[in-house]
């Protein structure tokens, strides 16, 4: 009998079906040992990578994200340098979902976020969709233009039914900002954030014969009041590019994909990444200490 086994380095394989679409998400693992060869400077010496860094630079995790109903796929690569990263944003993301999901069954008499400058939403111009304690917590230049609405609104109080409401909470959070008591990261319903963006990746290295790259770019973003709470963006296309820089002007072949997650699947992504990291570790790190440690009893001969 004839085994077979299909994506060996897979560690997440997850699927979503709504209607008549169905989704894939696969996240694989490509981690390697540090290289062993080097580079030769002027003076004649090759100069090895440190061996108890034990990954290489092109280790990656990649992520695909499969649309069963038009046979397409786009993928990205996270960085191993970058998982860290994702691994804290991931904990400040949990961390807020659980506060959003039981906010409703804590007292939130005396705490400063259930008041209106944090929990209602501004209706109009710039600001609009953010609270005005948002407004102030990412700008606090945002002073004057806020103050400009909190006069626009007096002004137009009985026009709309939510007028008096988007007033008091402006004013509301304009008073906690001149008090000094506005807090840093208050839970927001819907408040969303970024846990990683890799920005637009081009890989020159596998230029066309037009000249034109590879280009991706994954977002990973997080909204607390949601069933699904984790979003994973990928864009995918081709186009030129100067040095790593790519001309978004002229990009062909462009698609794009998202896939949403609920809290349960994404934990299991970045556990998954953690475990994938700590087996590679327990395998290569004795040979790699031994390599140090040679190294080390070499250059003491060498230097006596």
């Amino acid at each position: 009998m004839k085994y077979k086994i299909d994506h060996p380095r897979e560690i997440v394989h997850e699927f979503t079906s709504i209607a008549d679409s169905r989704k894939t998400y696969s996240l694989e693992q490509y981690l390697f040992k540090q290289r062993e060869d080097g580079e030769v400077s002027k003076d004649g010496i090759i100069h090895l990578p440190n061996p108890l860094e034990i990954f290489s630079d092109e280790s990656r995790f990649l992520v695909t994200i499969v649309d069963g109903a038009s046979s397409t796929f786009c993928n990205a690569n996270i960085p191993l340098a970058d998982f860290y990263e994702i691994e804290e944003e991931t904990r400040y993301a949990f961390d807020q979902i659980l506060k959003c999901r039981h906010k409703g069954n804590s007292n939130t008499k005396d705490d400063p976020s259930s008041q209106v400058a944090y929990n209602v939403l501004i209706e109009f111009g710039k600001f609009k969709g953010k609270s005005p304690a948002q407004v102030l917590q990412e700008n606090p230049d945002n002073l004057v233009q806020l103050k400009n609405s909190e006069n626009w609104l007096a002004d137009r109080i009985g026009q709309y039914k939510n007028n008096q409401k988007q007033y008091e909470a402006i004013k509301n959070a304009i008073e906690l900002f001149e008090e000094g008591k506005l807090i840093g990261s208050p839970v927001l319903n819907g408040d969303i954030f970024s846990i990683y963006d890799s920005g637009f990746k081009s890989q020159v290295r596998q230029r066309g014969e037009d000249g034109r790259c590879p280009v991706y770019q994954i977002k990973i973003k997080c909204n607390t009041a949601k069933n699904y709470p984790i979003s994973i963006e990928i864009q995918n296309f081709y186009t030129f590019c100067n040095g790593i820089i790519p001309d978004l002007k002229k990009m062909i072949n462009h698609k794009e994909d998202t896939f949403n997650m609920d809290l349960k699947t994404w934990k299991k992504s970045v556990e998954a990444m953690r475990r994938t990291i700590h087996i590679c570790e327990q395998m290569w790190g004795s040979y790699e200490w031994s390599r140090m440690e040679k190294y080390i009893d070499i250059y003491k001969n060498n230097t006596k």
